[in-house]
C-alpha cells in the first residue's frame, strides 16, 4: 500500500488540491448567492415602501377598508381599476378564485400581502393615530369607496 501511495503521490495530491479548490469555490458562490438574495430582498422591500407611499387616494381608501372592517380578508370587485392596480403592485392578493357576481362587479376575497401588512401603518393611508375626532370620522366615512357601500347594502339585504 505504501508503494502505491508513493507511486501515485503526485496524482493524489493534485486530486486533493483540485477537490479542495472546488469545495472552496462552491462555498464562496453559496455565500455570495445568499448575500445577493438578501440585498435583492432589501431592495424589493424598499421598492414596496416607495410604492405604498405613491398610492393614489382610491387605492389608499381600499387599504383603509382592511382597518375599518378589522378583517384580514375583504370582498373587493376584481375588475375595479384601483383593486387591479393594487393587485398588480403586489399589495393585495386574491385568496380565492371563487367569487360572486354583484352589480359592482365580480367580488373576490382579497387579503393584503404579508409584506404589505408588515410595512403598512395606519397613518400611511390617512388613518389618524389614536382616537379619531368627529371630523376625521366623517372624512373616513365619506372617503370610503362607492363599491363598499354597495357591497354592504347588498349584504344587509341578504342578511335580513
Amino acid at each position: 500500500m505504501a508503494s502505491l501511495v508513493n507511486t501515485y503521490r503526485g496524482y493524489i495530491s493534485a486530486i486533493f488540491i483540485a477537490s479542495g479548490c472546488i469545495l472552496l469555490l462552491n462555498l464562496v458562490m453559496s455565500a455570495a448567492g445568499a448575500a445577493q438574495s438578501k440585498v435583492d430582498y432589501i431592495r424589493w422591500r424598499r421598492g414596496l415602501l416607495k410604492t405604498i407611499s405613491e398610492l393614489d387616494h382610491s387605492e389608499m381608501a381600499i387599504l383603509r377598508e382592511f382597518y375599518i372592517q378589522a378583517k384580514n380578508t375583504i370582498q373587493l370587485p376584481f375588475n375595479d381599476a384601483s383593486v387591479t392596480g393594487l393587485r398588480r403592485k403586489g399589495i393585495v392578493i386574491p385568496v380565492s378564485n371563487l367569487g360572486e357576481y354583484s352589480y359592482v362587479g365580480m367580488l373576490l376575497p382579497f387579503a393584503m400581502a404579508s409584506e404589505t401588512r408588515e410595512i403598512l401603518r395606519p397613518e400611511m393611508i390617512g388613518l389618524p393615530l389614536g382616537e379619531p375626532t368627529e371630523e376625521e370620522i366623517e372624512w373616513i366615512r365619506n372617503s370610503r369607496p362607492d363599491f363598499i357601500r354597495a357591497i354592504q347594502r347588498r349584504k344587509s339585504v341578504l342578511d335580513w
